[in-house]
């Protein structure tokens, strides 16, 4: 896993830091947001024979491209409408007069995807993130004009991302002809983050006034690495994830067992033993950290460093649910685990 002296934000791996009282223009050139998109009928040639080929329209289909470089960016529908990064120019400096500052800026798949990121002004009473509001567009249909938390945990790096009940993560404008008359409504999006931040304060605190043992862990590490057997535990079943689609428990093998039962161990290492938990180890706030930090920074093959960053900030963008992180979220949203770890501990 990655020193905790050797991460930085994810932002800062794949895309610009911007000084501090950087204009929006200012940001879009430094960024690299600076280009223009165009749209064409997407074209295909089909062979007639091992000699010719015609070509025909794809129907229904379109293709987006970067005018500077001719590099094709997604197929998209004929009614799409290209949102360049300039028509957001009104919207973000409206952010930043309400407060919002851009701290960095880049572009992700050869420019299909743009995004600055900058800070709220919200200041947490937990002390435990930094408080950031993401803008991202995109030109292969994979988001609309995407508005997002993505809040830092200063001390590790880590990218902090809690999906919660009543509270949005996100705003999305689709891309439509008619974007210029729903800039008034993008600017709730301030409202909308900041309102997060502080139920994400709010679930920081309550998670920081509960109590995690060793007993608690290795019976919550089952909820994020299931086995479908635990050695010594009478053949008890824990992890309802190990049902197949069909609804039957799926056998696994001595040897998968084992390989899961080595990633447990690394986790409950890892969330005893890392200094960036000391002062929250034995508090829920800790062992989601410590799961947040195995989804970040634990090397992958064929990953490189960038490839990990873009991964990191698409997640708090899109806010996905499968991670690590949110599985250990959501097994902590009351005090029912409890039960479960009695049994556990009761079969041992």
């Amino acid at each position: 896993m990655k020193l905790a002296e050797e991460r930085t934000a994810p932002w800062s791996t794949i895309g610009t830091r911007l000084p501090e009282g950087t204009t929006i223009n200012e940001a879009m050139v430094a960024s690299g947001l600076d280009y223009t998109v165009g749209i064409t009928d997407a074209i295909v040639d089909l062979p007639v024979n091992q000699y010719e080929a015609i070509s025909v329209p794809f129907p229904n289909k379109r293709v987006t491209y970067r005018i500077d470089t001719m590099e094709p960016l997604g197929f998209v529908g004929n009614r799409y409408h290209v949102l360049q990064h300039r028509d957001a120019i009104p919207l973000l400096e409206a952010l930043v007069g309400t407060g919002w500052s851009p701290l960095a800026g880049g572009t992700m798949r050869k420019g299909a995807v743009g995004w600055l990121v900058g800070a709220l002004p919200f200041k947490p009473k937990s002390g435990e993130f930094e408080a950031n509001l993401a803008i991202m567009n995109s030109f292969d249909m994979s988001s609309g004009l995407r508005f997002a938390n993505t809040p830092l945990r200063p001390v590790c790096n880590n990218a902090v991302q809690l999906m919660m009940r009543g509270a949005k993560s996100s705003f999305v404008l689709k891309h439509s002809k008619h974007m210029d008359q729903r800039f008034e409504e993008a600017r709730e999006a301030l409202g909308i983050a900041v309102a997060y931040a502080e139920k994400l304060d709010e679930e920081i605190e309550r998670l920081l006034d509960m109590k995690i043992n060793l007993k608690d862990a290795k019976y919550l590490v089952n909820k994020i690495i299931p086995l479908h057997k635990v050695a010594g535990l009478k053949g008890k079943r824990f992890g309802g994830e190990m049902k197949n689609p069909s609804g039957e428990w799926k056998e696994l093998s001595d040897k998968a067992i084992r390989i899961r039962e080595e990633r447990q161990d690394d986790v409950i290492r890892h969330w005893l033993t890392s200094e960036t938990l000391d002062g929250i180890r034995d508090t829920g706030w800790g062992w989601i950290n410590a799961l947040n930090e195995m989804d970040q920074w634990t090397p992958r093959p064929k990953t490189s460093e960038r490839g990990l960053a873009e991964r990191t900030l698409l997640t708090q963008l899109n806010a996905v649910s499968g991670t690590w992180t949110q599985i250990a979220h959501k097994s902590l949203r009351d005090q029912s685990f409890r039960q479960g770890v009695a049994e556990y501990d009761s079969l041992r």
